[in-house]
């Protein structure tokens, strides 16, 4: 089965680590600055408390010579439990470390394929509309791996539709044609600001080789293993039919 990449996002208890690329816990911590501008420790923020602390003197009687301390507006910290390195973010956007919060592509994905998707990677962020361009290119490439000619990803479809695509195959190809052919021409979707839908495409892609070429190796490399007498009388069956 294809791992579950969950997305780094502001104050959830768990992601994939953008430094170690690990599933793991998040700690979440307020910055705070000295009054005299020196810092002395990050307070966690309270469970249930979703607000980030008003820009107001406070006092921490922790902290030696009980010092007042005053909260940096909008700016936080998260700490991955697993490599213990901190991601720095600023009104809930996360600013370091630079990298792509989409998942990496399957192993499988051919490597013409994989070049676009890993293309459209850094640029999600900034344009959700360039990127999910670029992930329909990946697919339409994908197409003759299918056993189809790449030409029309709508025939494409259709042809596989009637060798027996699964109907969720069937929807993330669609999702994935149509979201990208609208990113770049004037239509009923509009993904300036809807960057969850483009980051969605990228796992709809990993699903869509998985199902179509990794499932199916796998699967092929079990049944390779099987005693030659029962490859055998498996093909007899079959010859009946």
């Amino acid at each position: 089965m294809t791992s579950s990449y969950i997305r780094a996002s502001y104050k959830s208890d768990g992601f994939n680590c953008p430094h170690c690329k690990v599933f793991a816990h998040q700690k979440w911590y307020i910055m705070l600055h000295a009054i005299n501008d020196e810092v002395k420790s990050l307070p966690s923020f309270e469970k249930d408390n979703d607000s980030i602390p008003a820009p107001i003197p406070i006092r921490c009687p922790a902290f030696q010579n009980n010092i007042m301390y005053q909260s940096v507006y909008d700016t936080s910290l998260s700490r991955c439990s697993f490599c213990s390195k901190y991601a720095f973010w600023i009104k809930g956007k996360l600013i370091y470390p630079v990298v792509s919060l989409a998942p990496m592509p399957s192993d499988d994905m051919p490597d013409d394929v994989k070049a676009d998707y890993i293309e459209a990677m850094p640029i999600v962020e900034v344009s959700p509309r360039a990127s999910s361009a670029l992930l329909r290119l990946a697919l339409q490439k994908l197409m003759p791996y299918l056993g189809e000619n790449g030409k029309d990803l709508n025939v494409d479809i259709g042809n596989l539709i009637k060798k027996g695509l699964p109907l969720e195959v069937q929807q993330s190809l669609d999702c994935v044609r149509v979201i990208g052919n609208e990113s770049v021409h004037p239509g009923t979707l509009d993904l300036k600001d809807d960057k969850d839908t483009a980051y969605s495409l990228f796992d709809l892609l990993n699903f869509i080789v998985y199902d179509r070429i990794t499932k199916p190796k796998e699967i092929a490399a079990i049944y390779n293993k099987l005693p030659n007498k029962k490859l055998d009388g498996i093909k007899e069956r079959d010859s009946k039919k």
